[in-house]
């Protein structure tokens, strides 16, 4: 008897993923998923079918929705809950963070929300954040219809929050740096008025006058503006450093006093236009750069990814009611309902029920380990069991995930030797533009007059300001890896991104890397004295409610036998940890157990009373993005190899599927061995999915851990895989490419303009005015270029 094989040929007129087992409407359209029926469903009814059009146009098909669950979002109507998370003007809005959302067709369907909802006035997506600004029509104040109809399309939608502390406190510096742009803006514009009247001709008492009116003018820019600057400057001096402000406060302080000199001496040469316009431009590229900056790697967002979703608090110990509220929401010591295939939001203790519960992000381990009354649960762990009631214990950044994040926060700030090397460049050159500034002052001086020197030392000492030169390396970096962060990757450092660039081979584990560590049914032998279908029901009942991975695969295959399942009532049902599922039917002891056969295969038995009666050969299975990504890496002249431990059979066949050469393949290799053989090679990434190939990725130049236990895999590795998406190796390598060559663009460009800007000012061919242009506007280039070079990575895809 073989196992019938997933008809790939069918594919699901939703989300084009293979169907294994088909769901159909009345037209007879095939689906993978109810999810994606009901969607079908919802779309057909609205008239909004160029969905389909624009998936077609674009190549990008959206997810399959097979674990699409209704609720009912009755926390949104809360008074409490809208004023911390939605906005209140004309009319009421609020922003959600949409899971599901990765292409145009997602774009175009989630804009056209008020034609599914009436309460909505217009719906506005940020694709980059995967944010969806929803504002409701006037009278409206309820955002639950809008959530729910965005939750049935498969976009679970999660509020966020608009009066985090965090977020407020970056709002409050983002006002008080707008007003000081505001000031240097109005200041600058009116002194240039005066100035231009002057230059213009304007003499005796008009002359006096526009003079004191720009001093006037100028005092706020000085004194308030320019602010961020001598506070930067003096933190620098106490700590017996040099960075980058203090040569533009120096500029600042030294051209407004000057000025103040030639203004009681009614002489017409004064810097006020300068130094305004210097103090803008630089405050405005400041402010734009910070805002650029903000897509790097927070702690808060992944955190947040352990959260998303509703959870169920109880309110009433006696009669056990719950109410829907967020996580966030949660105090220590409240009691909530964790269900089946929900992430855990909180650290504390099983108070009722017993279940199974994924630990994987935490210890790396994928069987689910069993839990009762009494055991201690941990955020970001899955219960793939029953519904059980948790006392909250700790809460956010205090939960051992969050305590986590925040060593994996430190370990970010190990820079790569860029950001040093720069630092140090910069350094040196705000001494030698020190020093060529006295030379210069000195020089014309002499030669040429008081008026003069102060002319070309003030405009060397403003276009030489290295601010170009400090943002090139940290910009770049800080871009890239919040691209990747959103793409699913996480890179320890800026060293290790830094490391992936210079990768020339590519090693591969097998088991659970190259291949998904799922098993399928591959073969199945029935004893000829057992009917089939009371066979396979009864092997269905034993296992329809195990967790663990090879009952999974039983289940599947059960369920792709053509026969209408019937659960058999059984006695004294035990799942034994170790050994497998036995019960009693009928007086009959039938077991489910597993044994290893000469290929190194895994057999799943199913026995009655001792005797075998049915035999399933269960295999890996290949993820459907590994050759894919293999081919790709290759197409780009990474060599790949693949080592495993498994037995010589079953690595033979994979790299077969697998396309790799015969001396690039190794099995039987113990975790020493594969150490020694990534040693044997230079610039190698290894690739691996956990603790026991902590050895080879020691011995490695750069190494990516695919899944399981993030703490672990930050501890051993330089990158961790957030999704489980292996084409994201060939993405990781390609940011990694585009960072490096954006870094050394922009130092190319910065050494460029400052050598260059020092030699126009000093040759007197650039006044003050023109290097108050100038030096911010090299600012904004470097930024130009790395938004510009770094474009190709906006999405996950090699």
């Amino acid at each position: 008897m073989a196992t019938e094989e997933v008809q790939t040929s069918l594919k699901c007129v939703h989300c084009h993923e293979a169907v294994i087992t088909p769901f159909e409407d009345n037209d007879k359209n095939t689906f993978c998923c109810q999810g994606c029926l009901s969607v079908y469903k919802i779309l057909n009814q609205s008239n909004l079918q160029e969905f389909y059009s624009i998936q077609e146009q674009t190549g990008e098909y959206t997810r399959p929705l097979n674990n699409l669950k209704a609720k009912d979002f009755d926390y949104l109507n809360n008074e409490d809950f809208l004023k911390k998370y939605a906005q209140m003007e004309e009319q009421w809005s609020m922003s959600f963070y949409l899971k599901g959302v990765h292409c145009l067709a997602c774009l175009w369907l989630i804009e056209k929300l008020p034609e599914l909802a009436p309460a909505v006035e217009n719906s506005r997506l940020d694709m980059g954040k995967s944010l969806v600004t929803i504002t409701l029509k006037k009278g409206q104040k309820s955002f639950k219809e809008a959530a729910k109809v965005l939750n049935n399309l498969g976009y679970d939608p999660y509020p966020i929050s608009n009066s985090d502390e965090l977020m407020e406190r970056q709002r409050k510096e983002e006002r008080s740096l707008l007003l000081k742009i505001g000031i240097a803006g109005f200041s600058m514009m009116n002194i240039m008025l005066y100035t231009g009247s002057v230059y213009a001709g304007a003499d005796g008492a008009y002359m006096v006058s526009f003079g004191y009116l720009s001093l006037l003018l100028a005092l706020p820019v000085v004194f308030y503006s320019a602010l961020p600057f001598y506070q930067s400057s003096l933190a620098a001096i106490k700590n017996k450093k040099v960075n980058i402000d203090i040569p533009l406060s120096f500029a600042i302080l030294f051209g407004f006093f000057v000025s103040i000199y030639f203004v009681l001496q009614h002489r017409e040469e004064f810097y006020f236009d300068s130094i305004t316009t210097l103090v803008f431009l630089i405050l405005l590229s400041r402010y734009v750069l910070k805002k650029a900056q903000q897509t790097s790697l927070n702690k808060n967002d992944i955190l947040g990814i352990f959260q998303r979703g509703t959870t169920l608090r109880q309110l009433d110990a006696e009669s056990e009611r719950f109410e829907e509220i967020l996580p966030e929401q949660l105090h220590q010591g409240d009691l909530i309902k964790v269900q089946p295939n929900e992430v855990i939001p909180c650290d504390g203790v099983i108070k009722k029920g017993e279940t199974r519960i994924n630990l994987s992000t935490l210890t790396g381990e994928s069987e689910a380990i069993l839990h009762n009354v009494g055991s201690q649960v941990f955020m970001g762990t899955v219960n793939v069991g029953n519904s059980i009631l948790i006392e909250t214990q700790k809460l956010a950044e205090q939960t051992r995930m969050g305590q986590l994040l925040k060593k994996i926060e430190k370990d970010n700030q190990t820079r790569s030797k860029y950001s040093y090397i720069t630092d140090k460049i910069s350094e040196y050159f705000v001494s030698t533009v020190f020093l060529l500034a006295g030379l210069t002052f000195s020089y014309y001086l002499l030669t040429q007059g008081l008026s003069v020197a102060l002319d070309h030392t003030l405009a060397l000492v403003i276009v030489t300001c290295p601010c170009a030169l400090g943002l090139a390396t940290p910009l770049t970096f800080s871009r890239v890896m919040g691209l990747a962060q959103r793409n699913g990757l996480i890179f320890k450092n800026e060293e290790a991104l830094e490391r992936l660039s210079h990768i020339e081979k590519v090693f591969f584990d097998k088991t659970g890397t190259l291949t998904t560590g799922n098993y399928q049914v591959s073969q199945a032998s029935l004893s000829p004295d057992v009917n089939q279908e009371d066979c396979i029901n009864l092997l269905y009942s034993l296992e329809k409610d195990s967790s663990h991975p090879v009952a999974k695969a039983i289940v599947k295959w059960c369920a792709l036998q053509n026969l209408e399942l019937k659960l058999i009532p059984l006695a004294d049902r035990k799942e034994i940890i170790g050994r497998g599922v036995q019960a009693y039917q009928e007086g009959n002891l039938y077991e489910v157990t597993t044994q290893d056969n000469e290929d190194g295969k895994l057999n799943a038995i199913l026995t009655k009373d001792g005797i075998i009666i049915l035999s399933l050969n269960l295999q890996d299975q290949i993820r459907e993005d590994a050759l894919s990504t293999l081919r790709s890496l290759r197409k780009n002249q990474y060599e790949t190899f693949m080592v495993s431990g498994d037995k010589a059979s079953v690595v033979q066949e994979v790299s077969k599927k697998l396309e790799f050469e015969s001396d690039k393949t190794w099995y039987e290799v113990s975790p020493e061995n594969k150490a020694k053989h990534v040693k044997n090679h230079s610039h190698v990434l290894f690739i691996g999915d956990g603790a026991n190939d902590s050895l080879a990725f020691n011995s490695a130049q750069a190494s990516i851990a695919t899944h399981g236990s993030i703490e672990m895999s930050l501890r051993i590795s330089d990158i961790f895989l957030n999704e489980d998406r292996l084409n994201l190796v060939p993405y990781g390598l390609k940011l990694s490419k585009l960072a490096m060559t954006t870094v050394r663009t922009n130092l190319g460009f910065s050494l460029f303009y400052n050598l260059s800007g020092a030699a126009l000012a000093i040759m007197g061919l650039i006044g003050p005015l023109e290097a108050a242009v100038l030096m911010p506007l090299s600012s904004l280039t470097v930024l130009g270029i790395t938004l510009f070079n770094t474009r190709g990575g906006q999405r996950g895809n090699p």
